[in-house]
């Protein structure tokens, strides 16, 4: 660091204009393409190859079932807001269930059922929310009696959405244990009533009987305009396949 200074200008540099290699604009562009589209090439490749129900007539084609009607989605309440879900939101769900009870009374085909069942595969696809809000609607429109039962007797849920107690129930009755009018919950709405599941003590394969329910669902059809039954997910539960 101490030796004397040895540097001697031999030439001035010349600052180049341009670069010495050309951009490479092209290959660029092709691996940003390629970095973007590959991915979602691949999700929609594997998207196409599922066997998921995207539509109605998907619906239609996989199952071979009509589709009687559609139910607008679930409500959810938005963080922050005094009022909740969005006055449309709760519209449009109400309004998808009265189009569909308005289906299911005034259809030529079904136009003398009486007694619907609702069911679903597994848990937590909202067949307990249909079956309620499908029941009160039912009740809002016509001056018959409408009675909605719990028929999920393992993980019941009705006795909360409507603030009554678990039992006595449809266990009780089916049981033999309690007479069915001394165990159905009245509700704010007049004509409509609630019969919650009670209280499982033994195998519900032992309760669910075909004569036991049937026995049942002769008292119900005598009394009430309409029923409603809310069931256990058939891939859970056989006790289903009997109601």
């Amino acid at each position: 660091r101490k030796a004397p200074q040895r540097i001697s200008v031999y030439e001035p540099a010349d600052v180049p204009t341009q670069p010495v290699a050309a951009y490479p604009i092209k290959e660029v562009g092709v691996a940003v393409v390629g970095c973007m589209g590959f991915p979602f090439g691949i999700a929609v490749l594997l998207e196409l190859l599922r066997r998921r129900i995207r539509s109605v007539e998907s619906l239609h084609q996989i199952s071979h079932l009509p589709v009687v009607g559609e139910i607008a989605q679930l409500p959810r309440r938005r963080i922050g807001t005094p009022g909740g879900a969005s006055s449309r939101s709760v519209y449009l769900f109400e309004e998808s269930f009265n189009a569909l009870r308005t289906k299911l009374i005034l259809s030529e085909e079904w136009k003398d059922a009486r007694i619907f069942a609702v069911t679903s595969a597994v848990n937590n696809e909202g067949k307990t929310s249909v079956c309620s809000q499908l029941a009160m609607s039912t009740a809002r429109s016509r001056k018959g009696r409408v009675l909605l039962v719990d028929c999920d007797t393992r993980l019941p849920d009705l006795h909360k959405y409507f603030d009554a107690p678990l039992g006595p129930g449809l266990t009780d009755v089916l049981r033999g244990d309690a007479a069915p009018g001394d165990c159905i919950n009245q509700t704010s709405l007049e004509n409509f009533d609630v019969l919650c599941a009670g209280e499982l003590k033994e195998s519900p394969h032992s309760l669910f009987s075909e004569e036991n329910f049937a026995r049942f669902l002769q008292w119900a059809a005598s009394r009430y305009e309409f029923v409603f039954l809310d069931t256990p997910p058939i891939l859970a539960a056989a006790e289903s396949l009997v109601v």
